[in-house]
């Protein structure tokens, strides 16, 4: 299992990637309680989680992108908190360009699943 995390405001805010033989998966937490997770039969080199929190009286939006560096063949995971990187990977760019626009594309992907039902 490969693990990122970081204190924010006195919150520990955790991502985890795992693999079980054929399976993967990502979770993030947030003092130890699941916000989101992921999990699939395929492995994906690029993962997204996010989750609205509220957080010492306000409410926080708190992503995690997982992907491939640019320039590196190992993963990287920037943690944000409210559009702004506050731990994970800061100095290791993802190899994806924009991650406000990686963000939308996984946001809209995972609403409407990989394969469309009618």
């Amino acid at each position: 299992m490969r693990e990122w995390s970081c204190q924010w405001r006195g919150v520990h805010i955790t991502v985890q990637k795992w693999t079980r033989g054929f399976r993967t998966g990502e979770r993030l937490l947030v003092d130890g309680i699941g916000i989101d997770s992921d999990e699939s039969w395929i492995w994906s080199p690029y993962a997204y989680l996010a989750g609205p929190v509220s957080l010492l009286g306000s409410r926080h939006v708190i992503e995690a992108i997982i992907g491939q560096g640019k320039g590196w063949y190992r993963t990287v995971c920037p943690i944000i908190v409210d559009g702004y990187t506050v731990g994970g990977d800061r100095d290791l760019p993802l190899g994806v360009g924009d991650l406000q626009e990686c963000a939308r594309e996984w946001a809209q992907t995972r609403e409407r699943g990989i394969l469309p039902f009618r």
